[in-house]
């Protein structure tokens, strides 16, 4: 479980927050134009940057005051990062603590085999696609075991066919780890194949908090859903905006 209390975050001029939600065993996809503050959020919860204000809790335990490396926490980015003096193999295990645990090595084999990467493992990584660069870095991150997962726009540099053969292979990963999981998507139509619930950020305030139901309402009713749209949503619709006499900002999606 991950539960994120008051979080607030001033950077510049600009202020995110205060942020709450609480996070079982899901898929939450949190949306906003850009610049609303949704890569801030993911690096508040990874230990990137430190809030100002509020509390991250982590099976119980705060973890807000802890360095990024003892957080357990997994962190993909859309640029894959990958080691290219490494071959595939190499960059998938980087993050083990123990490359010859037998329990490690079992649960790589089976990234593997779900991300459809074990032809690449001993090529290097000049010469892969963005799709299967972007399937190295996701194993990477996975390796490791973490307890909660982050990803940061995964697709936005995937071709249309590669992103809908990878939100099917998130799926299936998404089902079997079953941990709390952050996922900033591209277009409406990842947040529809992949989200539980959503968080909805407009200028670093909540105006939307709703469970899976309301989503899809949001994004087929609400939005103009545009899968190869270069926005990741619309404009914020009329019914969520909150006003200054909400509870911290914050407005449910309609029942």
């Amino acid at each position: 479980m991950l539960t994120v209390n008051g979080l607030t975050k001033q950077l510049g001029t600009f202020h995110l927050g205060p942020i709450d939600f609480t996070l079982n065993n899901e898929v939450l996809v949190v949306l906003g134009d850009n610049g609303s503050g949704k890569t801030t959020l993911l690096n508040l919860i990874a230990g990137i940057l430190k809030p100002d204000e509020g509390t991250i809790i982590k099976n119980n335990s705060a973890i807000d005051s802890l360095p990024t490396e003892r957080r357990r926490i997994g962190y993909v980015f859309q640029n894959t990062c990958l080691f290219p003096h490494m071959r595939v193999r190499d960059n998938i295990t980087y993050g083990l603590r123990d490359s010859s645990n037998k329990g490690s090595l079992q649960h790589v084999d089976y990234l593997v085999e779900i991300l459809r990467v074990r032809d690449l493992l001993d090529r290097g990584v000049f010469g892969l696609s963005g799709g299967e660069q972007q399937r190295v870095a996701i194993a990477r991150t996975l390796a490791t075991q973490p307890e909660v997962l982050l990803m940061d726009e995964p697709m936005k540099n995937l071709d249309f066919r590669t992103k809908r053969r990878l939100i099917s292979e998130l799926k299936q990963l998404f089902n079997l780890l079953h941990e709390p999981t952050i996922y900033v998507p591209h277009d409406p139509e990842e947040a529809l194949a992949l989200g539980d619930s959503v968080l909805i950020l407009n200028k670093g305030r909540t105006v939307a908090l709703g469970n899976r139901d309301q989503l899809e309402t949001l994004l087929r009713d609400e939005y103009d859903v545009e899968p190869r749209r270069n926005s990741s949503i619309a404009r914020h619709p009329r019914i969520l905006v909150a006003g200054p006499d909400d509870d911290a900002g914050r407005a449910h999606l309609p029942e």
